[in-house]
C-alpha cells in the first residue's frame, strides 16, 4: 500500500481506535477465535468501522471477514454485514482460483486471482448478498461479499501478485478524501 501511494498506519482493534483521517481499511487475516471478547468489548472502533464502511473502501480477509459481520459466534462485531460467522469443528483449508463476478475497490469484473483458504468458521448472511468471488474450482461456488466500497472474503491473495489491485484500493481511498 505505502508504495502504491499510501500513508500506512497500524492499529490494534483489540483496544485502539482507527486513526485520524482513516480513508480505508484493510483487516487481514488472523485468530479471531483467540479474541472475541476483546474485539467486541471495543464498541468504539467497531461503530468507526461501521460508519467508515458505508463510504469507504474495505478489504477484509477471513478473520477481517467474521469481524465484519454482526457476530461471531455470540460476541458483537462491527455489524458491517447482516448475519453471523459461527466455528465449526472443521478445517477449510486449499488453493483456490477465483474470478471477481463485479468490479470492487481491488479488482475489476473478470479479473483471475490464485489464492488460499485456511479457516475453521463458516459465515451465514442474513439476506443474500453479492459475492466477492467465484470459485473457479467445481462445486466450490461463491465466496464473500461486496457490499459498498467493502470486499471481504475467506480468500486469502498476496498483494505482491496483484499490484493493479492495490493501485486501485488506494486510488479509491484518496478518491474519498
Amino acid at each position: 500500500l505505502a508504495a502504491a501511494g499510501a500513508e500506512v498506519r497500524n492499529f490494534d482493534p483489540l483496544s485502539q481506535t482507527l486513526p485520524e483521517r482513516t480513508a480505508a481499511l484493510v483487516l487481514p487475516g488472523g485468530f479471531p477465535e483467540q479474541y472475541p471478547e476483546h474485539l467486541s468489548a471495543n464498541a468504539e472502533v467497531r461503530e468507526q468501522i461501521r460508519v467508515l464502511a458505508d463510504d469507504a473502501p474495505v478489504h477484509a480477509e477471513c478473520g477481517g471477514l467474521t469481524y465484519l459481520m454482526d457476530d461471531l459466534d455470540g460476541h458483537r462485531m462491527c455489524g458491517v454485514i447482516a448475519g453471523s460467522a459461527i466455528f465449526t469443528p472443521r478445517l477449510t483449508l486449499g488453493y483456490r482460483d477465483a474470478v471477481a463476478p463485479a468490479d470492487s475497490p481491488l479488482y475489476r469484473c473478470g479479473e483471475r486471482v490464485s489464492g488460499h483458504e485456511f479457516h475453521r468458521t463458516r459465515v451465514e448472511f442474513a439476506a443474500p448478498v453479492a459475492p466477492a468471488w467465484l470459485m473457479r474450482q467445481a462445486g466450490a461456488g461463491a465466496d464473500g461479499v461486496l457490499q459498498n466500497g467493502v470486499h471481504a472474503s475467506y480468500l486469502h491473495t498476496h498483494p505482491a501478485a496483484h499490484p493493479g489491485a492495490i493501485r486501485r484500493f488506494v486510488e479509491q481511498a484518496a478518491g474519498r478524501r
